[in-house]
């Protein structure tokens, strides 16, 4: 398994085909309370896992985080967080109301570059935390992260434009 650093990511893009994508499906989001960094949370990916106080179990792996950060749900029910200032430069509330689980909907505004990867990959968020892919998983990226995405979830929620 190869890290992909922001130098790897250059060799990357001279090496291989880079598309510009979109996210087309929405994305279901609350704040993360107090209870869940007590409890700590677990994608249905990672239903094997055992909860761990602070952190969420992603598809990609173990990350952490704050109580008033963002929890994002994705098309296949996975979970991930994402910091509030982050969060309000991409994403756009269209729920009228939450759900009975606290959660609204939101449309994406940006649109992304990504990469096919042949192999497993990792790459850090920018908290620190190591998050992995596997072959056939896109590597998507902005001026500011890195990040995974799966096959299936990409094909449901992504949209080659380029």
């Amino acid at each position: 398994m190869i890290e992909i650093t922001r130098d790897a990511l250059e060799i990357l893009k001279s090496s291989l085909e880079v598309h510009a994508v979109r996210k087309t499906a929405t994305t279901k989001a609350r704040l993360l309370t107090e209870s869940d960094y007590q409890t700590g949370l677990v994608s249905p990916q990672k239903a094997h896992e055992s909860p761990i106080p602070s952190h969420i179990w992603t598809r990609e792996g173990l990350v952490s985080f704050e109580v008033g950060d963002i929890l994002c749900q994705g098309a296949e029910g996975e979970l991930w967080p994402m910091k509030v200032a982050n969060f309000n430069k991409i994403k756009i509330k269209i729920s009228l109301e939450a759900d009975s689980d606290g959660f609204d909907l939101y449309t994406n505004t940006v649109t992304y570059s990504a990469i096919r990867m042949t192999y497993s990959f990792a790459c850090r968020r920018p908290e620190g935390e190591l998050v992995v892919g596997e072959p056939g998983d896109w590597l998507l990226f902005s001026e500011s992260s890195i990040w995974p995405v799966g096959q299936s979830i990409f094909e449901k929620t992504y949209e080659i434009i380029a």
